[in-house]
C-alpha cells in the first residue's frame, strides 16, 4: 500500500493521518473515516491499529480527510523518446510525473530515438532507494523494430527486460512463429499490436 496523496512537500515525518480515506484494495469500498500511520514515509498500520500504535507513541495526528490512501497505480505500456535528453521529458521528469499522478511503477515500450534492442540501450534506468517509481522496460522483439531481424532475446532478458514487443504493427507471422520457436523469451510476455497493414488496405480496421 502506498500513498496517493498530493501534500505541499514530500512527507517523510512520522505522523498519524487521521481522519483519512483509504481505499485497501480493488472491489473494496473506499473507508471514509479511517486512519493511517506512516513512519518516515512508510505506512505501518490502518483503522484503529494505527489509533492505537499513534496514542502510545504519542504520534502528532494530521487531518487529511481530503486525501487518499491507496495501493499506487501502474502503467503497463509507456513511451519515453528521449529518456536522458535534458531538454525533452526524460527518465526524471517521467518519475516526478508519474509520482504527483499516483503511479508507483512504469513500463516503457522499446520505442524510442535508439529502439531499446540492444543490452547497453537497457542501461541507466535502474532506480535507487529514493526513487518512488519504479521503471520497468519492454525489449524489443526484433532490431529497430523494424520487423527483419530478432534481436538477442536471452539477453535482454538478463539485464532485466520484462517483455518483448515491437512497433505499432504484428510481426510477419514467420518471424513471430521463429521468435516463440527459438524460446529464448522462456516465460517472458510477448507483447503484439492488433494490426496488419498487409490487409488493411486503405482503412484502419478490418474485421476477421
Amino acid at each position: 500500500i502506498a500513498p496517493l496523496l498530493e501534500p505541499s512537500e514530500p512527507m517523510s515525518l512520522t505522523v498519524l493521518l487521521d481522519p483519512v480515506r483509504v481505499l485497501v484494495g480493488s472491489g473494496q469500498d473506499v473507508i471514509h473515516n479511517g486512519a493511517a500511520l506512516l513512519v518516515d514515509g512508510e505506512l505501518v498500520a490502518l483503522g484503529e491499529e494505527a489509533r492505537s500504535q499513534g496514542a502510545t507513541q504519542a504520534v502528532p495526528v494530521q487531518s487529511a480527510a481530503d486525501q487518499l490512501l491507496a495501493p499506487c497505480l501502474v502503467d503497463p505500456h509507456s513511451v519515453l523518446e528521449e529518456p536522458f535528453c535534458e531538454h525533452h521529458e526524460n527518465v526524471v521528469s517521467l518519475r516526478h510525473a508519474a509520482a504527483r499522478a499516483g503511479y508507483g511503477q512504469v513500463a516503457l515500450l522499446p520505442r524510442a530515438n535508439a529502439w531499446r534492442d540492444r543490452v547497453e540501450r537497457l542501461h541507466g534506468f535502474s532506480s535507487n532507494p529514493n526513487n518512488d517509481v519504479r521503471i520497468h522496460l519492454w525489449g524489443a522483439l526484433t532490431l529497430d523494430g523494424a520487423g527483419d531481424q530478432l534481436s538477442c532475446h536471452g539477453e535482454l532478458l538478463e539485464q532485466g527486460a520484462v517483455g518483448f514487443c515491437d512497433g505499432d504493427a504484428m510481426p510477419a507471422p514467420g518471424l513471430l512463429q521463429r521468435s516463440l520457436l527459438l524460446n529464448e523469451m522462456g516465460t517472458a510476455p510477448v507483447l503484439v499490436a492488433p494490426r496488419d497493414p498487409q490487409i488493411q488496405g486503405g482503412g484502419m480496421v478490418r474485421g476477421g
